[in-house]
């Protein structure tokens, strides 16, 4: 298994964990991405660092304005 392929395990992983905070209160973010070693949106597997779009190169993460919401 490549390390882009763990990265996307841990993420989905961490994921499903957030949802089950948000939604049904289980658990604790801060405890969460310890687990999972998660930074500011980064984990490190195997020294080699991922974001959402590294570890899923085939899909597209919108990106939005700074000025989201504010804008004219």
């Amino acid at each position: 298994m490549t390390n882009q392929e763990m990265a996307a395990q841990i993420f989905t992983a961490r994921g499903k964990e957030i949802i089950d905070l948000d939604f049904r209160g289980i658990g604790n973010e801060a405890e969460i991405n310890a687990r999972y070693g998660f930074r500011h949106g980064w984990i490190v597997v195997n020294g080699e660092s991922f974001n959402m779009e590294l570890a899923f190169p085939n899909e597209r993460f919108p990106r939005f304005p700074a000025d989201q919401g504010v804008s004219d």
